[in-house]
């Protein structure tokens, strides 16, 4: 369910199906269709929050010449099935 557009950073979570994935979006319109990918998520997904979105400036140090991009950073609060651990 991963958007073109959108990285993760790191996941926590537990078996319990309770995850948080820091991310990172290209843009607010990339952020926005990847919350509504996830909440229309209705197989493994019971609920997908975000408490903020905003706007990062980081250092992007590929290629030839270092340059300044900009993504939204938001946190994923991701809730699924706990049945998915379960499955064969």
């Amino acid at each position: 369910n991963t958007l073109a557009g959108v990285y993760y950073e790191s996941f926590a979570g537990d078996a319990a199906g309770e995850y948080v994935l820091p991310a990172l979006a290209r843009d607010f319109k990339i952020f926005g269709a990847q919350m509504k990918a996830w909440q229309e998520e209705k197989i493994f997904t019971i609920s997908a929050k975000t408490t903020k979105a905003e706007v990062k400036t980081r250092r992007n140090n590929a290629g030839p010449a270092a340059a300044e991009e900009q993504n939204i950073s938001f946190d994923v609060n991701l809730a699924v099935k706990p049945e998915i651990f379960n499955q064969r």
